[in-house]
């Protein structure tokens, strides 16, 4: 597992390009958490925090899942492009319609997000 035990922020090392490439295949709703299925091996992001989707002119963010969610169905088989994340813990997925996922990590005490790739398991 890569991610403080504080859990905010990632490391220094982190890398997150494996995810460019990848196609959104399920969106799944929780009651606190969207999970998002990508192709590949065990590659997905549970989402426990805010989190924006920025669609042309059209912003919906939240950190209720079922706000959220919705604005995330259109990503649906759509595939990430390019990717960018800072120490501070925010990604921003850019999808090849054009449209951005922006995950942030909002609590300095509880998990915001897991990354999972495999056997790599990235928790902010």
């Amino acid at each position: 597992m890569i991610g403080s035990p504080e859990m905010h922020g990632l490391p220094d090392d982190a890398d997150l390009t494996f995810l460019v490439g990848k196609t959104l295949n399920q969106v799944g709703v929780g009651r606190n958490d969207v999970g998002l299925y990508f192709d590949g091996p065990k590659t997905s992001i549970m989402i426990e925090a805010t989190s924006a989707v920025e669609n042309g002119s059209e912003v919906t963010a939240s950190d209720n899942s079922f706000v959220i969610a919705p604005a995330m169905f259109p990503l649906i088989g759509r595939t990430v492009t390019d990717i960018s994340w800072n120490r501070s813990g925010m990604v921003r997925l850019t999808f090849d319609d054009g449209a951005v996922l922006v995950i942030e990590d909002d609590s300095p005490h509880y998990e915001s997000y897991q990354i999972v790739h495999g056997d790599l398991r990235i928790t902010v």
